[in-house]
């Protein structure tokens, strides 16, 4: 068992492919994350399970790797349990600013639908949208993390490696749109608005019930205090303004909900 504690828990998974099965009944997604870089040791420390769990999580682990009767173990039944929220006011900017990029990936697909019913659109919609996944997901939020939050742990922090390979992969993304865009592709445009969609719902859910709890409870008054303050001082440029892209989502929302392609959107809501 102690050799595989510091091993990637995406190669622990790949050896003993039921371990994944056992973390996911802990509400723990390690098996479809992008990377799977953290340390199989560090990831009860990251998910902050009771005491209790975390000993049967171990000891359920520990059986599949040694070849033991897992399923003879005797188990506590695990409830859904509230995830953890953020406290401090910087780490609520950034929560604040994932419910608008939250708005924009649950559009995609009404969006896909819409400019496949009115080509003429097609263009300056998803340009618009291209716009706000470049200037207000990356440039205003994804900046606050790497240059700002990121910057107060090491750079081998594993988990943060992950969630800035997240970034670099949106980046590529959000050039194939455009690609796809301009060579009049319609199955790339879909399939790579999907794909973004899919990358940032995940990154995004990583973020609010993992990492920026985790990354909170790391930091102490002062630094959490200081990171508020370097987040309100992030200097924007002139013709940057927050409340633009903000309106944009809502005003694409309206429209979408008045042309009656937001049913599906409300009711997974």
């Amino acid at each position: 068992m102690g050799m595989y504690l510091n091993l990637s828990i995406k190669e622990v998974i790949q050896k003993f492919p039921q371990i994944e099965k056992i973390l996911n009944e802990y509400e723990i997604a390690c098996g479809t994350c992008t990377m799977g870089l953290c340390l199989l040791k560090d990831i009860l420390e990251i998910h902050k399970l009771p005491p209790a769990e975390s000993k049967i999580l171990m000891e359920r682990i520990g059986r599949v790797i040694t070849k033991g009767p897992e399923e003879n173990l005797e188990e506590k039944k695990i409830l859904s349990r509230p995830r953890p929220n953020v406290c401090s006011p910087a780490m609520k900017i950034l929560v604040a600013e994932h419910n608008w990029i939250k708005k924009w990936l649950a559009l995609i697909p009404e969006v896909i639908t819409y400019i496949t019913l009115n080509p003429p659109e097609k263009r300056d919609l998803i340009l618009a949208g291209v716009d706000f996944i470049r200037n207000y997901a990356d440039k205003f939020h994804h900046a606050k993390e790497e240059e700002i939050l990121f910057k107060y742990f090491s750079p081998e922090l594993e988990i943060l490696k992950v969630m800035k390979e997240d970034h670099t992969t949106a980046r590529i993304l959000r050039q194939a749109i455009l690609d796809s865009l301009d060579q009049d592709d319609e199955h790339g445009l879909s399939t790579n608005l999907q794909a973004y969609q899919q990358l940032l719902s995940q990154h995004i859910k990583k973020e609010d019930e993992v990492l920026f709890p985790w990354l909170e409870k790391q930091l102490s008054p002062g630094q959490l205090s200081d990171l508020f303050s370097k987040f309100q001082e992030v200097e924007l440029p002139a013709d940057f303004h927050p409340q633009d892209y903000e309106n944009f989502i809502q005003n694409l929302e309206e429209k979408l909900k008045g042309l009656g392609l937001m049913a599906n959107t409300l009711k997974a809501r």
